[in-house]
């Protein structure tokens, strides 16, 4: 059982304690699943479910917005399962079974993301930001693909845990527009 002072103990090392990661988890798996049954409904693409605002680009774009959508889902959906370390060390195949999941949907996601970004709805700004967040995606998965071909298992963890977060950037969004 962790105690208080345990955690402390941890944090005070700095590193949290295994019952702090484990809440982080459940919260990040939590607010993933929620965001992806939020956007479940873009998947069938029917043009009366998209922002009354977006429609008509939206259907002008209906290739990008697909592959945006499924790219992007799909690499939520299997991030968090990434993040287990029981998976990660005792069922490696299975961790790159999914990383190699991972790679083409955040590729397809960001690139679909790419080719969204000036589209958006609320400007200029917007339209930069949401390019920028792709183009770094994009950079971000694939220089940690790079550093697991070199073998090179730290440096990969910390460039794929840069992807997801940028991923993670879309339930942020949903977060904060409700």
């Amino acid at each position: 059982m962790t105690t208080t002072k345990d955690i402390a103990a941890a944090t005070a090392a700095g590193r949290p304690s295994n019952r702090w990661r484990r809440s982080r988890w459940w919260t990040m798996t939590a607010l993933v699943l929620a965001t992806l049954a939020l956007v479940s409904r873009y998947i069938g693409m029917n043009p009366a479910n998209f922002f009354t605002q977006q429609r008509e680009i939206y259907l002008g774009r209906e290739t990008m917005l697909a592959l945006h959508i499924c790219g992007a889902a799909t690499a939520l959906a299997i991030g968090p399962l990434q993040f287990l370390p029981r998976l990660r060390r005792g069922r490696a195949r299975v961790h790159r079974t999914l990383g190699t999941t991972y790679l083409p949907a955040a590729t397809i996601g960001g690139l679909g993301g790419l080719g969204m970004a000036s589209t958006a709805y609320s400007g200029l700004v917007a339209s930069l930001g949401f390019g920028t967040l792709a183009v770094l995606w994009l950079a971000c998965t694939w220089t940690g693909f790079v550093m697991v071909l070199r073998r090179r298992f730290t440096d990969h963890r910390r460039w794929m845990v840069r992807s997801f977060s940028l991923v993670f950037a879309g339930v942020t969004l949903r977060l904060i527009l409700g």
